[in-house]
């Protein structure tokens, strides 16, 4: 009794339900000692011996099966902790991945609402340029119109050549500046065109990776 009492402090882990020794005596899990019957000193010793030895062959074999039970046990509990560890990992995992989609998504939000402000601003400014090239053209028409009176006029009067001639030669030159104004505005606007096709493109881009993830 003593050897597996040492053993068992050294082990407190062990499961057991009763322990019998060869004395006879019993322990239980609680470390309760039950003490085996006094030996007969009388004549029946033998057949003391003989109940005795059945005595313990039963107790032993009600051991094996509760032991064999209590393994049964601890092996479907380590089973069944082993899957709640498997389970308790997954949801981590879970947990993180969906964390990452939420992060993900919301840097993908923040994305796509800059971009369609920056797409508005490209809008309202591209409406901007067009207006000033809409009246650079109109200006443009008109300086067109003022020189070509000009010219009917020079041709009507040569008593005013000289002074016809100038007008000529302003209009000529209000139509060259208006004329690289407007080229000016052209390859501006063109630019603010190539900018908003790029960022149209971004904005796609964002689209489908949004769409992505709130399709994950």
């Amino acid at each position: 009794m003593s050897d597996f009492l040492k053993w068992w402090r050294a082990n407190p882990g062990f499961e057991f339900f009763l322990v019998a020794t060869t004395s006879g005596d019993l322990i239980d899990r609680r470390g309760l000692v039950f003490a085996g019957r006094p030996r007969k000193a009388s004549s029946g010793a033998a057949m003391g011996v003989f109940s005795r030895e059945s005595e313990i062959r039963s107790v032993r074999q009600k051991l094996e099966e509760q032991n064999d039970k209590l393994t049964t046990l601890n092996e479907q509990a380590i089973s069944l902790q082993s899957q709640i560890d498997e389970a308790e990992a997954n949801l981590v995992n879970l947990r993180s991945a969906t964390e990452a989609a939420a992060e993900e998504l919301s840097v993908a939000q923040a994305d796509e609402r800059s971009a369609r402000a920056t797409l508005a601003a490209m809008d309202e400014r591209i409406s901007r340029e067009q207006r000033l090239l809409d009246e650079t053209e109109v200006a443009k028409g008109e300086s067109i119109i003022r020189r070509n009176r000009a010219q009917d006029l020079l041709t009507a009067k040569d008593g005013q050549v000289a002074g016809l001639r100038q007008a000529i030669v302003d209009g000529e030159q209000d139509v060259e500046r208006r004329r690289k104004d407007a080229e000016t505005r052209r390859s501006l606007l063109g630019d603010v065109r190539l900018s908003l096709a790029e960022q149209r493109q971004r904005l796609e881009l964002a689209g489908r990776e949004l769409a992505d993830l709130e399709s994950r």
